[in-house]
């Protein structure tokens, strides 16, 4: 099973892509942040144009990843705590981009707190997003050329491969 994974966040969103097989066994496919660009210096008329260029260009690189790896299941991160009205309306740029693909496309989608995700993957939810790399690098670091850790993304990018791979048990939990 194919899974596509989003943490979307203010300064990056990190995407991932894994292939689920049968017995559990994970192949990494793709794994990139993605930036929005810094647009907090520009007036208002500027800000709304190239957030949405931005938004737009996401929306391209989530469909040109799906018609190269044809994912079955969308997996992003539902934030679960509250953020000021910029960040959150930026997540929800993120989010619609997301949906879009799913509906067009008729794919599964759930969105997951980072905690289940993280105790899905990992066996430890209450892992902050710094405290994951090492856990994961240990499990699946060889599966992947992965960003260097502290670099910028790095951490937003881990953490989609870990909502992608939160997939299948997601699933198996569900019972679906």
């Amino acid at each position: 099973m194919r899974v596509l994974g989003v943490d979307p966040s203010s300064g990056c969103c990190g995407v991932s892509a894994v292939d689920v097989g049968p017995r559990g066994g994970i192949t990494v496919l793709r794994a990139f942040p993605y930036f929005p660009g810094d647009v907090s210096k520009e007036d208002d008329k500027q800000r709304r144009f190239r957030r949405s260029q931005t938004m737009a260009n996401f929306a391209t690189v989530l469909e040109e990843l799906h018609w190269e790896l044809a994912f079955e299941l969308v997996m992003y991160e539902q934030v679960a705590m509250s953020q000021n009205t910029n960040t959150v309306r930026l997540l929800a740029y993120y989010e619609a981009c997301v949906l879009m693909l799913a509906g067009r496309y008729a794919l599964e989608v759930y969105a997951v707190t980072a905690t289940m995700a993280r105790r899905l993957v990992l066996g430890k939810g209450g892992l902050s997003k710094e405290d994951c790399w090492e856990p994961f690098m240990e499990k699946y670091g060889g599966h992947f050329a992965w960003p260097e850790k502290g670099s910028n993304g790095a951490d937003d990018v881990v953490d989609a491969a870990i909502l992608a791979m939160a997939g299948l048990p997601l699933l198996k939990e569900r019972g679906a």
